[in-house]
């Protein structure tokens, strides 16, 4: 072959990769000029390599358009933009009709309809209408769908759908559906669930469930559950259960489990586990568990351990240990339950005490006289009229309602006299100072 044929032939082939790249140019909406390409001839015999290098960006599939963005590339992909100048260093891989826009730095790596706007050094690693935007720095959606952070700088969302990080720097998401971390909640995780929310709280944590709520609850926590709700309290802590409530400046306080368990106003308090148990308005209380429980109204450092229906209200330092329909009422300090049914100590009766049994009630005259009842429906007074200040009814005499007190002490207050009694009978007697 003549120098003129091996002419003739470059001259062709060049018509021919002018041709390819003007059809790739309308392709990109980048018109290219012959210049931009240059050709490279290496002969070894018949042998006729022919290279092609670019002298700027070529995007590799359809419809993709940086528009102004010249240190901008889409690698692949269908449908995609970069847009603005003032967007440098950002990159589109792959997917359809993904765009980036007025956003440096920021990436976009597959899926579809994913969109970063306004922010600097953002990442949406692929899923479906992902969205960064609104001057949010440092932050990444991973995968899934419809998921949004909104001026969250150093906040990740790893998958799920239409959840949400908004104005909420170094938060995270993990996984679910509906979940938000919103309104300057720094620092702050939901793993998973639906609809939960984690709302002005900083530091707090939603593990899972559906529709739990923590609001305004700085370093607060919920494990799970459904419905459970922290609501302006710093350092609450619901681990699991359904429609659980701590509120109103309960600060430290703890439901573990149950459901519809509900403190108020109440710091360092705390709910085991049961069902409608409540503590309202009674710091340092505790409730181990039962059903329908409630501690309320000043009654400061109380216990009810268990039971049903049990109540203490506006009794500080006062225990009710198990039993049900119990009940300590009216400033009696310092008084107890031990179990058993419908006993009431009340009306400023400090220092009492009713050991099982039921129906038996102490009232009155033990602000000087602390008194305790042990057994069933204790009678209250000796045959003198004189008050009982300890009573022994066993089950075996309250079965006998002709018999007294198997053992009691009373006091006459006209003149300072004492007595014990067993049964009817009077042992002995002395003053009292």
């Amino acid at each position: 072959m003549s120098v003129y044929d091996e002419i003739n032939q470059i001259n062709n082939l060049k018509t021919v990769v002018l041709e390819l790249c003007k059809r790739i140019s309308i392709l990109e909406n980048n018109i290219l000029k012959p210049d931009d390409y240059s050709m490279a001839v290496d002969t070894n015999d018949n042998f006729h390599p022919i290279r092609i290098q670019s002298r700027r960006k070529l995007n590799t599939n359809i419809y993709n358009s940086t528009n102004d963005s010249d240190t901008s590339v889409i690698v692949s992909g269908e449908n995609c933009v970069i847009n603005d100048s003032s967007t440098n260093l950002s990159s589109i891989i792959s997917g359809k009709a993904n765009t980036i826009t007025k956003s440096d730095n920021s990436n976009i790596i597959g899926g579809s309809g994913n969109t970063i706007d306004s922010g600097v050094h953002n990442i949406i690693g692929g899923g479906i209408g992902n969205n960064i935007d609104t001057s949010s720095e440092y932050s990444e959606i991973l995968n899934g769908t419809g998921n949004t952070i909104e001026k969250g700088e150093y906040s990740l969302i790893a998958s799920g759908e239409n959840n949400n990080i908004q104005n909420s720097l170094y938060s995270f998401i993990g996984s679910g559906e509906s979940n938000e971390i919103t309104n300057t909640s720094i620092s702050s995780v939901i793993s998973g669930g639906l609809q939960n929310d984690i709302n002005h709280s900083e530091n707090s944590f939603i593990g899972s469930g559906e529709q739990n709520k923590i609001i305004s609850s700085n370093d607060s926590f919920i494990g799970g559950g459904d419905s459970n709700k922290i609501n302006n309290t710093p350092y609450g802590f619901i681990g699991n259960g359904d429609d659980n409530n701590i509120e109103a400046s309960s600060k430290h306080s703890c439901i573990v489990n149950g459901n519809s368990n509900y403190i108020s106003n109440s710091i360092n308090s705390f709910i085991g586990s049961g069902g409608v148990n409540k503590i309202t308005s009674s710091k340092i209380s505790f409730i181990g568990g039962g059903n329908s429980n409630t501690i309320s109204t000043d009654s400061d450092n109380s216990v009810i351990s268990g039971g049903n229906n049990n109540k203490i209200d506006d009794s500080q330092y006062s225990i009710i240990s198990g039993g049900k329909h119990n009940n300590i009422n009216t400033k009696s300090h310092y008084s107890s339950i031990i179990g058993g049914t419908d006993n009431t100590i009340s009306n400023s009766s400090q220092y009492t005490s009713i050991i099982n049994g039921n129906s038996n009630t102490i009232d009155l005259y033990s602000d000087t006289y602390p008194k305790t009842y042990i057994g069933y429906d204790c009678n209250l007074k000796d045959k003198y009229d004189n008050p009982n200040i300890f009573s022994v009814r066993p089950k075996m005499v309250n079965s006998m309602p002709n018999l007294k007190n198997a053992l009691s002490i009373s006091v006459d207050t006209s003149n300072n006299e004492i007595y014990l009694w067993l049964g009817e009978t009077l042992c002995c007697s002395g003053n009292y100072v």
